[in-house]
């Protein structure tokens, strides 16, 4: 089933609709001058993308954040812009686990310590990493896929066709509710 739940950051303000397993992209859909975020063609778009595997941030541009009517000014243009730029970014920073369990491997101990060395080593090659952390390259490469699957890290292809992996994101917080995670209906 299909969650949709409230979504406010940096001044991104919305609703994210969070497809049934991983996610395998995302989508940050916004409305016209005279709407704002519940526009239902939006919220059928948001719906459909979620349904074949996204996740959908559906927002409401700087504009129609401080005013609930009304067209937009010229003069707001770049600050829409930029919520909108705001609104990527936020949506790219998002990190979903299936579960407590696949979160719990995916950053055990080993792997957070494979993240630190990765980001203060910024090696070069596999073969580097193997080298710097004692691990077996076959053994990185199988972590290294499962963690870029869920954005924690990037696999970039260097001299060669080397490939090296880059952290994307310094810290991890986890959200999750302790009673039955709520059902957000549509405002």
């Amino acid at each position: 089933m299909v969650q949709i739940v409230p979504f406010e950051r940096e001044d991104v303000s919305g609703f994210l609709h969070r497809p049934e397993g991983a996610a395998s992209g995302g989508v940050v859909l916004t409305h016209g001058a005279g709407g704002n975020c519940n526009a239902p063609l939006l919220v059928a778009a948001a719906a459909a993308f979620s349904v074949a595997g996204f996740e959908a941030l559906r927002i409401d541009l700087p504009f129609r954040q401080r005013r609930p009517k009304g067209p937009p000014s010229p003069a707001g243009a770049v600050a829409d812009r930029a919520g909108l730029r705001l609104a990527v970014a936020a949506l790219r920073a998002i990190v979903w686990f299936t579960s407590t369990e696949s979160f719990a491997k995916v950053l055990s101990a080993g792997n957070r310590e494979l993240l630190r060395v990765i980001a203060e080593k910024a090696p070069g090659s596999l073969d580097e990493l193997a080298r710097i952390t004692g691990r077996a390259k076959s053994n990185l490469s199988r972590t290294l896929k499962t963690m870029a699957g869920y954005g924690l890290v990037r696999l970039e292809r260097g001299e060669r066709g080397r490939i090296s992996p880059r952290v994307t994101h310094d810290r991890v917080e986890l959200d999750l509710p302790l009673t039955h995670p709520e059902r957000h209906a549509e405002p």
